[in-house]
């Protein structure tokens, strides 16, 4: 909040916020504001002068899947979903269509994390994070390839 003050303080008239954990920044500062606009990526909260935007992702995430489907082997494709929100279920949707299409007989396998990364702290036996946990769940099941949508890499390194 204190760096939208910063930029609105030197003359900015749109901010845009890059995270849908944001949101109540726009909607704490944006009615101190009511000449300044705010955006806020893949919110759901809106009002007179802050609001949404988004690009088609779900795009990018199609053609990921038709790569996975031709890719895999074992026909057994895991995706860790970080947050459940609308923005990500349609990513995974828009995966499994894509992968389903390269590959008819390939079953996408979710697990979902919970948020956009990991908050709890890792295991204190094995030392690892949830994320890393789900990620070798899907391999020990058969998924050969793994997709995700976390904001740090632990499925990538697992």
């Amino acid at each position: 909040m204190q760096r939208s003050e910063e930029f609105i303080a030197a003359g900015a008239q749109v901010i845009v916020l890059n995270s849908f954990s944001l949101r109540k920044v726009a909607e704490n500062i944006a009615p101190k504001h009511p000449n300044a606009k705010f955006l806020t990526c893949s919110s759901n909260t809106f009002g007179p002068n802050y609001g949404s935007y988004f690009a088609r992702s779900y795009q990018a995430w199609y053609l990921a899947g038709f790569a996975a489907g031709r890719k895999t082997k074992t026909n057994r494709i895991g995706f860790v979903g970080s947050f459940v929100t609308p923005e990500v279920v349609r990513h995974i949707n828009a995966f499994t269509l894509g992968a389903k299409r390269a590959n008819a007989a390939v079953q996408v396998e979710v697990r979902w994390e919970g948020f956009w990364f990991d908050l709890d702290p890792p295991d204190p036996v094995t030392g690892e994070f949830n994320e890393t946990k789900l990620t070798k769940q899907l391999i020990d099941t058969g998924c050969d390839v793994i997709a995700h949508n976390s904001d740090v890499g632990r499925t990538v390194e697992a």
